[in-house]
């Protein structure tokens, strides 16, 4: 699975900072590191638009990243969103120990993260 960038995301319209701009943000770029703690999962996401920074908090924005990540992922906090991009962090379960897992999250995390 990989990501065709640009694509869009119509936002929900409920940021509590007031956002004024386009109901629908452009996405061209999201970057991913997963090197700040390997053993949890967690992973550091930049989402670039093409907007300011107070869509932060709109409901629809964080769900529609996660839909193309295949993971959830949610809005750091308020002072680390700058225009032009969200800064965002999501935990990747562990991969379960069935055999033979086939499942999203599982078997496209590489292809995402490269």
């Amino acid at each position: 699975m990989q990501i065709k960038y640009p694509f869009t995301v119509t936002l929900a319209g409920d940021s509590i900072w007031n956002y004024t701009g386009p109901r629908e943000v452009t996405v061209s770029n999201i970057t991913i590191d997963s090197s700040l703690d390997e053993d949890d999962g967690y992973m550091m996401v930049n989402v670039l638009h093409d907007t300011t920074w107070e869509i932060y908090t709109d409901s629809a924005f964080g769900p529609a990243i996660s839909s193309k990540l295949g993971f959830d992922v949610s809005f750091t906090e308020q002072g680390m969103q700058d225009d032009g991009c969200a800064s965002m962090e999501g935990t990747l379960e562990p991969e379960c120990a069935c055999y033979g897992c086939t499942t999203m999250r599982h078997a496209c995390i590489d292809e995402i993260l490269n």
